[in-house]
């Protein structure tokens, strides 16, 4: 019985082998690139990312505090997901709340 498992599985790993089937990961996702930021400090904070080409997501990121320093209350802001192809298309990240911005940026998917 043993036997017959063995072999039935090595035909398998034949046929897809055979046929050209491939099953690692697929090409890799297109990226936004020609990326720009700009940002606003002080009080209510925040940050703009526009990017120019490629083709993929965006979106602007905050990192705000309750201080200018940055060492009280911390938190995370993102703005919406935009497309590099899509025209006049800002991400917007705002420090609610009154708080500082201590630095920004932004993500791609």
């Amino acid at each position: 019985m043993m036997m017959k498992r063995t072999l039935a599985k090595l035909a398998l790993v034949g046929v897809v082998v055979g046929t050209g089937i491939t099953l690692g990961a697929g090409p890799a996702a297109a990226q936004a690139g020609n990326c720009q930021l700009q940002k606003g400090y002080g009080a209510n904070g925040w940050t703009i990312a526009r990017c120019y080409g490629g083709e993929g997501y965006y979106r602007a990121i905050a990192y705000c505090a309750d201080n200018p320093q940055g060492t009280i209350g911390l938190s995370r802001f993102v703005g919406g997901w935009r497309h590099s192809t899509w025209t006049d298309q800002n991400s917007m990240a705002n420090c609610n709340g009154n708080k500082y911005l201590i630095d920004g940026g932004y993500e791609l998917a």
